[in-house]
């Protein structure tokens, strides 16, 4: 049987075909830079269609910032030379720019005279994003773990500088010479200790959690912040409202919220304006309203379709990530709210953040305990490759009855460990350190002894723990800590694992 039969066609119009069908656009032109021809995907691809443009010279498609380069081009193609895979931009009929891969090829007529040039372009515009995509977030990820890195050591030095100064507050007496001195160093530890949660929050090394709060306080501490980091050109103005404005969200996470959307408006703000922070209760729509407003520049209707897509910015390239309010978006939509704006171009921006109201829940605050009930007289193997810190910390530990061992790192640790002369009831480790970590440095000595209490500290967070430490979750106490919350916590854990310890025979102690 005979198979079927195609038209015979030449390879003229097999070539044309393919020239036709191809996603690549096809160009040629003359030595001189004039347009001969151009297939469908050309027309795709810059927006004239073949009668528009054939006829028209080259650098019709050229940017005036690249006239020279393409008349190089011309010239090296009038010299016979072939130009592959060479990496431009080009300008469409809207006057968009687009970069493109080209390859250009002399043509010679039957007798071997250069009449011409073909090119293939291709558009690798979205490429180009991509790439620039992953250039950032690879960019952001490294500048997460240094900022990491930094809180972590930042939160060592914090703790010790608390520690002492705790001590010093405890020596003299009120009215004292110097004792307004020590008690400033410690407000200035705190406030220094919420900057490095801003760092692991960036870092993602911090467990965000969420809690009921009154908005407007988190507002107008924040406006403090925005105000010396938008400058003296632009003024700061706080409307809080008159009555608790109760969420339940993350205040890191909405303190970062209001610093991104203030940094968008100073930027539709650089020649001076004002920005206003406000707060609002519905209480018909059961709604906390927080308020973000510049006099700007605004936006039109395209920018503000695309405000919140992550990487979208309206900056030259290189001077933005286009993740703020991206991140905005995220943390909002995640507090179980939404952004509503309003903006027009020369009218300036509202960003709204809604979030549903929340009733707080009273709290019945327990007493505290008291120093005698947080002393004790057990053990402990204090472990940290800072050795002020170890000294500190040995230091609060015996001054609250305790008998302390200390090693500086995990190798000391195991040598400590197996020179012991009694028995160690808690073992107290960082979890970040050169050689191992904690938790393995945890589970090897609980290899040994499966009933030695292990806690943990870090200026990292709960995330950067194992699930479990021989199938048990070891509690963390995060730095910076001051004396008393490092013996409520030691003797919290110990007390919580006396009474929850059962012996081998099943019976309760």
């Amino acid at each position: 049987m005979d198979g079927p039969t195609f038209p015979v066609e030449t390879d003229l119009e097999r070539l044309a075909a393919i020239v036709r069908s191809t996603d690549d656009a096809i160009v040629s032109k003359s030595l001189d830079g004039v347009i001969r021809s151009w297939n469908p995907a050309a027309e795709r691809m810059f927006g004239y269609t073949a009668e528009e443009i054939i006829g028209r010279s080259i650098y019709t498609l050229v940017p005036p910032d690249l006239h020279d380069e393409e008349s190089q081009i011309l010239a090296r193609i009038s010299a016979g030379e072939h130009v592959t895979h060479y990496e431009t931009s080009r300008v469409r009929k809207d006057g968009r720019r687009i970069d493109i891969s080209l390859t250009i090829s002399p043509i010679r007529n039957t007798r071997g005279e250069l009449i011409g040039a073909s090119a293939i372009k291709r558009d690798i515009t979205r490429q180009r994003e991509l790439e620039a995509q992953l250039r950032q977030t690879q960019k952001m990820e490294a500048l997460g773990q240094l900022a990491g890195g930094i809180a972590h050591d930042f939160n060592n030095i914090l703790t010790i500088i608390q520690g002492f100064a705790s001590f010093l507050t405890r020596a003299l007496p009120p009215g004292a010479q110097g004792h307004e001195d020590v008690q400033g160093i410690a407000r200035a530890t705190e406030r220094a200790s919420g900057l490095t949660e801003q760092l692991l929050a960036f870092s993602r090394q911090q467990s965000l959690k969420a809690e009921v709060f009154d908005l407007s306080p988190v507002v107008a501490e924040t406006a403090a912040l925005v105000e010396r980091l938008l400058g003296e050109h632009i003024e700061v103005k706080v409307q809080l409202a008159d009555a608790p404005a109760w969420v339940h969200a993350d205040r890191g996470q909405i303190s970062q919220v209001i610093i991104n959307m203030a940094l968008n408006a100073r930027d539709a703000m650089p020649a001076g304006g004002t920005l206003t922070l406000g707060t609002f209760v519905d209480p018909v729509a059961r709604q906390v309203v927080l308020s973000v407003r510049d006099t700007g520049s605004g936006m039109d209707a395209a920018t503000r379709s695309r405000l919140f897509e992550p990487f979208f910015t309206t900056k030259p390239r290189g001077q933005g990530t286009g993740l703020g309010l991206a991140t905005a978006y995220g943390i909002v939509t995640k507090s179980g709210g939404h952004i509503e704006v309003d903006t027009e171009p020369g009218a300036g921006s509202v960003f709204r953040v809604v979030l549903p109201a929340r009733r707080p829940t009273p709290v019945t605050p327990s007493p505290a305990p008291s120093l005698e009930d947080l002393r004790g007289g057990e053990t402990v193997l204090v472990v940290d490759d800072e050795p002020e810190l170890v000294r500190l910390v040995a230091r609060i530990l015996h001054s609250y009855g305790y008998s302390v061992i200390t090693a500086a790192g995990p190798g000391a640790a195991m040598v400590a460990f197996g020179e012991r002369t009694s028995r160690i009831d808690l073992l107290l480790t960082d979890v970040v350190m050169p050689g191992t970590t904690g938790p393995v440095l945890a589970e090897r000595l609980r290899g040994v002894d499966p009933d030695l209490v292990v806690m943990f500290m870090s200026g990292y967070s709960e995330e950067s723990l194992p699930p479990s430490i021989n199938g048990r979750k070891a509690p963390l106490l995060t730095k910076p800590f001051t004396p008393d919350g490092l013996a409520r916590a030691v003797r919290s854990v110990l007390d919580r694992n006396a009474a929850e310890r059962v012996p081998r025979t099943g019976s309760p102690v």
